[in-house]
């Protein structure tokens, strides 16, 4: 990539590549991989920023999954790397005693407003924990992969040094992810996921109906387990083991699978992302019904309650490091995508 031009105020973005011309793109609709992050960037070609130079990101908010047994080292190792470049780091929440760091622990309330950039250090559920932390308000987050798949991390534990030079040294670009949001309707209760999100039965429970409809309009009516209304991000996570199709990121669109529908014919389906679904839960008045975002905030719901589903309007902000490899990789080397053994 060549000159990564400033975001202007008019909300374009001007983007010149090597082997193109010039070409000016809509915020809305900037491709995966070709956003430079939303910061006061310096102008100038990308890794002319060197050590010793005032750092375009300036302070790092650190979230770490303590049960992870290499939590402690890789944030010792992101901490003294920062330094080096000159960049502040906070902790989100606990003791900093517990890392071995001399850095300060900022509230998860302050994340936003107090760092430039947010590592996420443990596996998917830690990244999409971040995104959801600061989903008001998003900060590019970057993961570092301490668990066993890790689709959504950038970072093996081996390339931590690496990545944080590629910050500091403003190497990398911004990835607009596009975020659901759900609430039960009358009531107060709300949850945005960047993955997914679940309306399901307890495991106790005995099968339910969901009615879905978009503008007042009936879609179907399901007999299943529940539903998941994933964006193109999520389509890699449980709604991939409900059948539903793998799609690229940068794909506008809204996925929802049924799951284990008691039925021969019901089959996921895509929408626009400008869908807005209201899903009601009948036919099971003793059941255990749970609403829940990335299947980490869990809300219980009542038969007889819809909930309304729609595109949220603030993106979750993914980093992609220069020396990161395609999409199509990841899927290759997490997912065995398109690896058959017989051939």
């Amino acid at each position: 990539m060549g000159r990564a031009k400033k975001c202007l105020l008019t909300c374009t973005l001007v983007r010149q590549i090597s082997s193109k011309p010039q070409s000016v793109f809509s915020l809305n609709r900037i491709p995966i991989q070709s956003m430079p992050c939303l910061l006061p960037f310096r102008e100038g070609e990308i890794g002319t920023s060197s050590e010793g130079l005032e750092p375009l990101v300036k302070t790092i908010g650190i979230i770490a999954n303590t049960r992870k047994r290499r939590s402690a080292e890789i944030v010792q190792r992101i901490v003294t790397t920062a330094d080096r470049f000159g960049m502040k780091v906070s902790i989100v929440g606990g003791d900093t005693a517990e890392f071995g760091v001399d850095a300060p622990s900022i509230d998860v309330a302050e994340l936003s407003d107090r760092c430039d950039v947010v590592i996420a250090c443990g596996g998917d559920g830690t990244i999409l924990n971040a995104a959801r932390l600061v989903a008001k308000n998003p900060k590019p987050i970057l993961g570092v992969n301490l668990g066993a798949l890790g689709f959504l991390a950038e970072l093996s534990p081996d390339d931590v040094e690496l990545g944080v030079e590629e910050i500091a040294t403003d190497q990398y670009t911004v990835d607009r992810r596009m975020t659901l949001e759900a609430e039960v309707v009358g009531t107060n209760t709300r949850v945005t996921a960047l993955n997914d999100i679940l309306i399901t039965k307890s495991n106790q429970s005995r099968i339910i109906s969901l009615e879905m409809s978009e503008r007042d309009r009936w879609v179907n009516t399901y007999v299943a387990d529940g539903i998941i209304i994933a964006t193109p991000t999520g389509s890699t996570g449980y709604a991939l083991a409900a059948g539903g199709p793998i799609v690229e990121p940068s794909v506008s669109c809204i996925v929802a699978a049924p799951i284990c529908p008691h039925s021969l014919t019901v089959r996921p389906m895509i929408f626009a992302d400008s869908v807005e679904f209201d899903i009601r839960v009948t036919g099971a008045p003793e059941s255990t019904i749970e609403l829940s975002g990335d299947a980490q905030d869990f809300r219980p719901i009542e038969s007889g309650q819809t909930v309304r589903i729609r595109r949220n309007k603030n993106d979750a902000l993914l980093v992609h490091l220069r020396s990161s490899v395609s999409y199509y990789d990841i899927l290759r080397q997490k997912l065995h995508w398109g690896m058959d053994k017989s051939i």
